[in-house]
Protein backbone atom coordinates (compact mmCIF):
# COMPACT_ATOMS: atom_id res chain seq x y z
CA UNK A 1 0.00 0.00 0.00
CA UNK A 2 2.93 2.41 0.70
CA UNK A 3 4.58 2.06 -2.65
CA UNK A 4 0.94 2.90 -4.46
CA UNK A 5 0.97 6.02 -1.93
CA UNK A 6 4.54 7.10 -3.32
CA UNK A 7 4.03 6.54 -6.63
CA UNK A 8 0.54 8.38 -6.96
CA UNK A 9 -0.20 12.07 -6.29
CA UNK A 10 -2.62 12.64 -3.71
CA UNK A 11 -4.93 15.67 -3.85
CA UNK A 12 -6.54 14.95 -0.98
CA UNK A 13 -7.52 12.83 2.15
CA UNK A 14 -11.01 12.30 3.46
CA UNK A 15 -11.77 10.83 6.42
CA UNK A 16 -14.85 10.40 9.14
CA UNK A 17 -15.74 8.60 12.27
CA UNK A 18 -18.13 5.57 12.22
CA UNK A 19 -20.82 6.03 14.87
CA UNK A 20 -20.08 3.44 17.84
CA UNK A 21 -23.49 1.77 17.47
CA UNK A 22 -21.73 0.49 13.69
CA UNK A 23 -19.53 -2.30 16.31
CA UNK A 24 -23.27 -4.40 16.61
CA UNK A 25 -23.14 -5.41 12.72
CA UNK A 26 -22.43 -8.85 13.58
CA UNK A 27 -25.35 -9.07 16.70
CA UNK A 28 -27.49 -7.69 12.97
CA UNK A 29 -26.00 -10.23 10.51
CA UNK A 30 -26.72 -12.81 12.75
CA UNK A 31 -29.97 -12.20 13.76
CA UNK A 32 -30.72 -12.34 9.94
CA UNK A 33 -29.28 -15.43 9.63
CA UNK A 34 -30.61 -17.51 12.52
CA UNK A 35 -34.04 -16.40 12.07
CA UNK A 36 -34.17 -17.82 8.63
CA UNK A 37 -32.58 -21.07 9.78
CA UNK A 38 -35.33 -20.75 12.29
CA UNK A 39 -37.91 -20.08 9.53
CA UNK A 40 -36.27 -23.21 8.01
CA UNK A 41 -36.60 -25.54 11.15
CA UNK A 42 -38.56 -24.37 13.69
CA UNK A 43 -37.24 -27.14 16.05
CA UNK A 44 -33.88 -24.98 15.95
CA UNK A 45 -35.45 -22.38 17.37
CA UNK A 46 -33.88 -23.17 21.32
CA UNK A 47 -30.40 -23.33 19.93
CA UNK A 48 -30.11 -20.58 17.72
CA UNK A 49 -31.61 -18.02 20.19
CA UNK A 50 -29.37 -19.49 23.06
CA UNK A 51 -26.05 -18.71 19.96
CA UNK A 52 -27.64 -15.26 19.07
CA UNK A 53 -27.85 -14.05 22.93
CA UNK A 54 -24.21 -15.72 23.31
CA UNK A 55 -23.09 -13.21 19.95
CA UNK A 56 -25.03 -10.38 21.34
CA UNK A 57 -23.49 -10.51 24.41
CA UNK A 58 -20.28 -10.56 23.57
CA UNK A 59 -20.78 -7.84 20.83
CA UNK A 60 -22.48 -5.57 23.81
CA UNK A 61 -18.63 -6.11 25.43
CA UNK A 62 -17.09 -5.14 22.91
CA UNK A 63 -19.46 -2.27 22.42
CA UNK A 64 -19.62 -0.93 26.00
CA UNK A 65 -15.59 -1.72 27.32
CA UNK A 66 -12.28 -1.25 25.97
CA UNK A 67 -10.36 -4.61 24.75
CA UNK A 68 -6.31 -3.42 24.26
CA UNK A 69 -4.02 -6.25 23.24
CA UNK A 70 -2.98 -6.95 27.12
CA UNK A 71 -6.58 -7.22 28.00
CA UNK A 72 -7.05 -9.66 24.99
CA UNK A 73 -4.83 -11.96 25.95
CA UNK A 74 -5.41 -11.97 29.80
CA UNK A 75 -8.82 -12.37 29.03
CA UNK A 76 -7.93 -15.87 26.96
CA UNK A 77 -5.98 -16.80 29.18
CA UNK A 78 -8.77 -16.65 31.87
CA UNK A 79 -11.84 -18.01 29.49
CA UNK A 80 -8.96 -21.12 28.64
CA UNK A 81 -7.99 -21.75 32.29
CA UNK A 82 -11.72 -21.64 33.47
CA UNK A 83 -12.34 -23.97 30.50
CA UNK A 84 -9.82 -26.89 31.89
CA UNK A 85 -10.88 -25.91 35.25
CA UNK A 86 -14.46 -27.22 34.24
CA UNK A 87 -13.59 -29.69 32.17
CA UNK A 88 -11.44 -31.98 34.82
CA UNK A 89 -13.99 -30.83 37.54
CA UNK A 90 -16.76 -32.80 35.53
CA UNK A 91 -14.02 -35.91 35.12
CA UNK A 92 -12.94 -35.69 38.44
CA UNK A 93 -16.43 -34.37 40.39
CA UNK A 94 -18.79 -35.33 38.38
CA UNK A 95 -20.14 -31.96 37.79
CA UNK A 96 -23.40 -31.51 35.52
CA UNK A 97 -23.51 -29.57 32.56
CA UNK A 98 -24.94 -26.02 32.46
CA UNK A 99 -27.93 -26.83 30.41
CA UNK A 100 -28.82 -23.41 29.64
CA UNK A 101 -31.02 -24.02 27.17
CA UNK A 102 -33.53 -25.81 29.60
CA UNK A 103 -34.96 -22.52 30.97
CA UNK A 104 -35.03 -20.74 27.87
CA UNK A 105 -37.75 -20.40 25.14
CA UNK A 106 -36.52 -20.04 22.09
CA UNK A 107 -37.57 -16.73 19.61
CA UNK A 108 -39.24 -17.42 16.54
CA UNK A 109 -37.84 -17.19 13.18
CA UNK A 110 -39.50 -13.95 12.43
CA UNK A 111 -38.06 -11.94 15.62
CA UNK A 112 -34.91 -12.89 14.69
CA UNK A 113 -35.25 -11.14 11.50
CA UNK A 114 -37.15 -7.88 12.23
CA UNK A 115 -34.73 -7.48 15.34
CA UNK A 116 -31.59 -7.97 12.76
CA UNK A 117 -33.44 -5.81 9.58
CA UNK A 118 -34.24 -3.25 12.16
CA UNK A 119 -30.82 -2.52 13.65
CA UNK A 120 -28.75 -2.96 10.25
CA UNK A 121 -30.67 -0.38 8.77
CA UNK A 122 -29.78 2.02 11.98
CA UNK A 123 -26.46 1.01 10.90
CA UNK A 124 -26.38 1.97 7.55
CA UNK A 125 -28.38 5.34 7.82
CA UNK A 126 -25.43 5.64 10.97
CA UNK A 127 -22.50 5.96 8.36
CA UNK A 128 -24.41 7.01 5.72
CA UNK A 129 -25.01 10.17 7.56
CA UNK A 130 -21.52 10.32 8.91
CA UNK A 131 -19.98 10.18 5.82
CA UNK A 132 -22.20 12.71 3.74
CA UNK A 133 -22.70 15.41 6.77
CA UNK A 134 -19.85 14.83 9.24
CA UNK A 135 -16.20 14.34 8.14
CA UNK A 136 -12.68 16.20 7.06
CA UNK A 137 -10.78 16.54 4.34
CA UNK A 138 -7.24 17.67 4.42
CA UNK A 139 -5.64 19.32 0.69
CA UNK A 140 -2.82 20.64 0.34
CA UNK A 141 -3.32 23.44 1.41
CA UNK A 142 -6.15 23.54 4.01
CA UNK A 143 -7.84 21.38 6.59
CA UNK A 144 -11.99 21.03 5.91
CA UNK A 145 -14.04 19.74 8.83
CA UNK A 146 -17.61 19.22 7.29
CA UNK A 147 -20.27 19.18 9.80
CA UNK A 148 -24.15 19.68 9.42
CA UNK A 149 -27.00 18.57 7.16
CA UNK A 150 -26.57 22.65 5.80
CA UNK A 151 -22.96 21.96 5.20
CA UNK A 152 -21.29 23.84 7.61
CA UNK A 153 -17.62 23.92 7.33
CA UNK A 154 -14.50 25.17 9.25
CA UNK A 155 -11.44 25.76 7.80
CA UNK A 156 -7.66 25.52 8.79
CA UNK A 157 -4.49 25.94 7.52
CA UNK A 158 -2.92 22.72 6.57
CA UNK A 159 0.88 23.88 7.22
CA UNK A 160 1.69 22.69 10.83
CA UNK A 161 -0.57 20.55 11.36
CA UNK A 162 -0.33 17.27 13.32
CA UNK A 163 -2.11 14.15 14.04
CA UNK A 164 -1.99 11.21 16.25
CA UNK A 165 -2.91 8.00 15.60
CA UNK A 166 -4.34 5.73 18.28
CA UNK A 167 -6.17 1.67 18.15
CA UNK A 168 -7.00 1.32 21.90
CA UNK A 169 -9.52 -1.53 21.28
CA UNK A 170 -8.33 -4.70 19.28
CA UNK A 171 -11.96 -6.00 18.95
CA UNK A 172 -13.32 -2.70 17.65
CA UNK A 173 -10.70 -1.85 15.23
CA UNK A 174 -11.25 -5.80 13.52
CA UNK A 175 -14.94 -5.00 13.13
CA UNK A 176 -15.12 -1.69 12.28
CA UNK A 177 -12.16 -2.30 9.41
CA UNK A 178 -9.38 -1.56 10.96
CA UNK A 179 -10.34 1.18 12.50
CA UNK A 180 -9.30 3.38 14.87
CA UNK A 181 -8.89 7.05 16.69
CA UNK A 182 -7.19 10.04 14.87
CA UNK A 183 -6.51 13.10 16.69
CA UNK A 184 -6.14 16.27 14.52
CA UNK A 185 -4.46 19.24 15.65
CA UNK A 186 -4.91 22.17 13.31
CA UNK A 187 -2.09 24.85 13.77
CA UNK A 188 -2.12 27.21 16.44
CA UNK A 189 -4.11 24.74 18.48
CA UNK A 190 -7.20 26.38 18.92
CA UNK A 191 -9.80 23.62 17.99
CA UNK A 192 -8.37 19.32 18.64
CA UNK A 193 -10.42 17.19 16.89
CA UNK A 194 -10.84 13.81 17.88
CA UNK A 195 -12.52 10.96 15.68
CA UNK A 196 -13.36 8.34 17.06
CA UNK A 197 -13.52 4.89 14.50
CA UNK A 198 -12.21 6.08 11.57
CA UNK A 199 -12.02 3.12 9.18
CA UNK A 200 -8.69 1.70 7.71
CA UNK A 201 -6.87 4.02 9.93
CA UNK A 202 -3.56 3.02 8.90
CA UNK A 203 -4.31 3.86 5.32
CA UNK A 204 -5.47 7.34 6.58
CA UNK A 205 -2.31 8.05 8.00
CA UNK A 206 -0.20 7.20 5.51
CA UNK A 207 -1.90 9.00 3.14
CA UNK A 208 -1.65 12.25 5.63
CA UNK A 209 1.63 11.41 5.99
CA UNK A 210 2.49 11.58 2.22
CA UNK A 211 0.18 14.42 1.96
CA UNK A 212 1.54 16.41 4.66
CA UNK A 213 5.51 15.72 3.63
CA UNK A 214 4.96 16.92 0.47
CA UNK A 215 3.46 20.26 1.64
CA UNK A 216 6.20 20.59 3.67
CA UNK A 217 8.54 20.07 0.57
CA UNK A 218 6.93 22.50 -1.60
CA UNK A 219 6.93 25.13 0.92
CA UNK A 220 10.69 25.04 1.95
Amino acid sequence: MSSEIDHQEIEEVKFYGLPKGTVLWPTATFAIIFGILAKINPSWEDSLSIAFLIIFTLNLLILYFEFSRGAVMGIAGIIFGLLILYLWLQDTRDVPSIGIEAGLRGASGDFLITFGAILLIMIFLGIIVKRTFDYFVVTRNELIRKHGILGDAQRFSAQHMVFHKQINDVFESLLLGGSGTLTVIPPGKADIFIIENVPRINEVERKLSYLLSKLEVDTT
